[in-house]
């Protein structure tokens, strides 16, 4: 049950920063876990997460493929 609660929190955590307008900018995975890196058009600050939790994992990369198709359709 704990792994749950830390996919629910991490995917979470993910989900406020994508509708505070945030974008994945970058994705570097590594042993522990993944890095994303998010910015916002108006800010030259990126936020920084980090996900440890595979199934937050595979949602992070869920979200970067509908952020890319959503700028395809746009252009």
């Amino acid at each position: 049950m704990a792994e749950h609660q830390q996919y629910i929190d991490e995917k979470q955590k993910l989900d406020e920063l994508l509708e505070q307008g945030y974008l994945i900018d970058d994705v570097k995975d590594h042993l522990n876990g993944s890095e994303v890196l998010l910015k916002r058009a108006d800010s030259t600050e990126p936020t920084t997460l980090q996900l440890g939790n595979a199934n937050a994992r595979k949602y992070v990369t869920t979200m970067l493929a509908l952020q890319l198709a959503n700028e395809r359709r746009a252009t």
